[in-house]
């Protein structure tokens, strides 16, 4: 996620990761959860709060989200706002409840096969 910018990356903490990306899966198993909404909030929030990487911890957690969502047939079209972006971070710093991101993406959570993919 941070290759193209020219800063620093590595992983600081695998336990952390390794936690952070099993989390919607003990959402799936132990907690009966079944909206892909809040699996793929539930991830993005886990591997932000996480922070494992020494740089682009916000953009992996919002591109993992994404791939989540995408892997179970779903495309997350979020427009590029600010406020949006916004949103995102408070999510993932804990300033903001998840369930207000919840609805967020399900406003832009499509099933795959119903958007054209960017090329």
């Amino acid at each position: 996620m941070v290759a193209d910018t020219g800063e620093p990356h590595s992983l600081l903490k695998p336990g952390e990761l390794e936690a952070a990306c099993v989390h919607p899966i003990n959402q799936w198993h132990y907690g009966g959860e079944r909206s892909p909404a809040v699996l793929g909030v539930g991830l993005m929030v886990a591997l932000g709060r996480a922070h494992p990487f020494v740089q682009g911890n916000k953009r992996t957690a919002f591109a993992a989200a994404q791939l989540l969502l995408y892997a179970n047939d779903f495309f997350l079209d979020v427009p590029d706002v600010e406020f949006i972006a916004d949103e995102l971070r408070r999510a993932m710093t804990g300033e903001t409840p998840e369930h207000i991101l919840v609805v967020l993406f399900d406003e832009f959570l499509r099933p795959l096969g119903s958007v054209a993919l960017p090329e």
